[in-house]
């Protein structure tokens, strides 16, 4: 579009102009079919995206969480590394993507274990925000995918390799099994309360089982990537989103939580 738009001789602030007016127009009929079967509506993904709205609500229902810190002040983020007794890790609040002028994708930011010398760098950590969350100990992760009102879990065994114990999505497939798995049913419950609650229809969330057999919930991303672990673990997570498409398994917008 963009380039059919130049072509018509428009200058770049009239490039710009309409493309901004399709989007407006695109959007306005998408909040107009809000009543429809959307997985997701765009404007559900747009909030259910804030990950600091993610843990909040996360919090609300007593999933537990890590302590979490987003700041681009060097002295907050040095008194919350003493209170985690250095044991924190940083990561992207929004989705992690480094773009070039042109939108190419050049880098994806992951999630880093940091130092004490990491926090020197003051000006470095003011150009933007960053988040600080407590490193919780892992035994293993989960991948939950929500599919309407199925709950499809995927454990992921990152600890059994050195590239992807920090975070799995260093992928290391050949020494981290993926295999089926089952959430006790509180926790179930609180992963479907947190994806209704965010108003989606399909939510991949991330969680950490500790030593000791705690949950402990890091994020949702409302239209995560499940095939790999599908067919790594046998887990019929496109099967289920067949079937909620076709309207043969109930949305979850129709569960009323007390």
């Amino acid at each position: 579009m963009s380039t059919y738009l130049a072509q018509l001789g428009l200058a770049p602030e009239g490039v710009e102009f309409a493309r901004n007016e399709w989007k407006s127009a695109l959007e306005s009929l998408y909040a107009l079919m809000h009543e429809k079967l959307w997985v997701s509506h765009p404007d559900r993904l747009l909030e259910a995206s804030r990950k600091p709205l993610q843990l909040h609500i996360a919090r609300e229902i007593e999933l537990d969480t890590p302590r979490t810190l987003v700041t681009n002040e060097a002295q907050k983020a040095k008194e919350f590394y003493e209170l985690c007794g250095g044991r924190v890790i940083v990561k992207a609040i929004g989705p992690g993507w480094v773009y070039s002028e042109n939108g190419e994708k050049l880098h994806y930011v992951m999630t880093n274990r940091i130092n004490s010398t990491d926090l020197e760098a003051e000006n470095e950590m003011k150009v933007a925000p960053v988040t600080f969350q407590e490193e919780i100990p892992k035994a293993y992760e989960i991948r939950v995918n929500i599919v309407g009102q199925s709950v499809l879990p995927i454990k992921i065994d990152s600890q059994k390799s050195e590239v992807s114990k920090v975070d799995w999505r260093r992928y290391d497939v050949s020494n981290t099994p993926y295999t089926s798995y089952q959430l006790p049913s509180l926790v179930e419950n609180q992963c479907l309360q947190l994806t209704h609650k965010l108003g989606l229809e399909f939510g991949a969330i991330d969680l950490i089982r500790t030593p000791d057999g705690k949950y402990v919930f890091l994020e949702i991303n409302g239209n995560g990537q499940f095939l790999w672990a599908e067919e790594l673990s046998g887990m019929k997570v496109s099967s289920a989103l067949a079937s909620l498409l076709a309207g043969k398994s109930p949305p979850l917008k129709t569960i009323n939580f007390l």
